[in-house]
């Protein structure tokens, strides 16, 4: 952020330039630090622990399977009420609360020696971990950054390789100490770190005087980026301040929005849009997918003719080509309009399709992902379109709909994304024990994904009519 001041000296007042680092970035850091807190509620966190709860508790992988699902619905059901507390008491007060739950949660799975407290700590754990921190992140960061969330948010993804680091992390403490004490550790260690982070957010920059992305109070991004150039002298007249080159003022950059204002939906108005619905069913529809294609991919490749070795040492290129798609994404995606936005979230689900509709083949088709060679190929493929969906998801409600109400507007995104990933790995399962195969929950997805992506398609961009200012154009 630059600051500019007047300074006078013997030759009159002097334009002076200050360098500040935005605030922004500082809550940036502290939502990273929440998201990696919640390792242990993640699916990568909980499978350490299956095999020790398994001996421990004596039950099946069955039972700890749909314990697991049964958490994901019953925190997605819930989900709501955290937008909801986190536009009334703001991102301090919620992620301490959800901080601490969180503790709580890690503390009863460590004293567990049933199944319903197992259920009931692993409910606790999702709901008050990841659903509540990507709640309070992704409506957080899209708070602090408007101009400039697609650069936000590839800083922010870097979280991700801590949650991916977390199994390696723990392991050896577990042989050494135990998974009861580990988690122990873990609930103290989660709650010094969470409650630090905490004291860091705060609920918009408007709340500290500033203004998103650390533009200047006029709201315009060229003064902070080229006013070092512009500003040749200053000299003071009628209380005025003349520049020599006051045309170059006007230069701006592609605006996000076309009339300059943004977007500030009421909740109840979001809702009762159907492009919102339109969005999160597409979306949803996609988590349905990629959660159950996780947990099943070994077997269905393994179908097509591919060692199940060869499928399980591809998660690494396709973790490589997810991170290559978010950072193309988000290092691109600050220079385009909203409109341009939509096109690469359509552009990016029919590579989606593709890849379904490639997947869901039978090993006797020429086009069929029968071979190692093409199952990396298509791993790549679909791991970096995948990455380019998670960015553009993280942003574009708040794009469309603007910052007012995006606390509980992504409490209902996140119920749709939580519910749909917990119902995947269920309807894979089914399709394989039913009928011996997936193609048939993988043809069921493309058709459904298909359909929701034509009326996303087919539908403009909603327009918000006010009251007092009438229309309002978010292109």
């Amino acid at each position: 952020r630059m600051i500019t001041s007047m300074r006078e000296g013997a030759d009159g007042l002097t334009a002076v330039v200050e360098r500040h680092v935005f605030y922004g970035y500082a809550v940036i850091l502290a939502v990273m630090v929440l998201d990696m807190t919640t390792a242990p509620g993640h699916s990568t966190g909980v499978n350490v622990f299956v095999d020790h709860l398994i001996v421990d508790l004596n039950i099946t992988r069955t039972t700890v399977s749909a314990v697991w699902t049964a958490a994901l619905l019953a925190s997605s059901s819930v989900s709501p009420l955290a937008g909801v507390a986190l536009d009334r008491f703001g991102p301090q007060a919620m992620g301490s609360v959800a901080v601490t739950l969180f503790c709580c949660s890690l503390l009863l799975l460590s004293a567990a020696r049933t199944v319903p407290v197992f259920g009931l700590a692993i409910g606790f754990m999702r709901f008050s971990g990841p659903e509540c921190m990507m709640i309070l992140g992704n409506t957080t960061v899209n708070r602090w950054f408007v101009r400039r969330r697609g650069r936000a948010t590839v800083l922010r993804s870097l979280s991700e390789a801590g949650l991916l680091a977390f199994p390696a992390m723990v392991n050896s403490t577990i042989v050494q100490f135990g998974w009861r004490a580990t988690v122990q550790w873990l609930a103290f260690v989660v709650l010094a770190l969470g409650l630090a982070a905490c004291t860091v957010i705060r609920r918009d920059p408007e709340s500290l005087g500033l203004q998103p992305d650390g533009e200047s109070s006029a709201g315009d991004p060229s003064l902070t980026t080229k006013l070092p150039s512009i500003i040749e002298e200053a000299a003071h007249s009628d209380g005025q301040i003349a520049m020599h080159n006051p045309d170059r003022l006007s230069a701006k950059v592609e605006p996000l929005f076309l009339d300059g204002n943004e977007p500030e939906w009421e909740f109840g108005e979001v809702i009762r849009e159907p492009f919102f619905w339109a969005l999160c069913v597409s979306s949803g529809l996609f988590n349905l997918f990629w959660a159950g294609l996780n947990l099943h991919s070994v077997d269905l490749f393994a179908q097509n003719g591919v060692q199940r070795d060869h499928v399980a040492a591809l998660t690494l290129p396709f973790a490589m080509a997810s991170i290559c798609g978010s950072l193309w994404t988000g290092l691109r995606i600050d220079s385009m309009s909203v409109r341009q936005r939509l096109t690469l979230l359509l552009k990016t689900y029919t590579g989606l399709f593709v890849a379904m509709v490639l997947i869901s083949l039978p090993p006797t088709n020429i086009l069929a992902i029968n071979t190692p060679r093409r199952a990396g190929l298509w791993y790549c493929g679909y791991g970096f379109f995948c990455g380019l969906g998670f960015c553009i998801f993280s942003m574009i409600f708040a794009d469309v709909f603007g910052r007012k109400a995006l606390g509980r507007v992504n409490g209902v995104i996140t119920a749709v994304h939580t519910s749909t990933a917990g119902v995947g790995p269920l309807v894979f399962g089914w399709s394989r024990d039913t009928t011996g195969a997936y193609r048939t929950a993988t043809t069921a997805c493309l058709a459904v994904f298909l359909v929701a992506t034509l009326i996303l398609a087919l539908r403009s961009l909603p327009v918000r009519t006010s009251r007092r200012t009438g229309k309002q154009s978010i292109e």
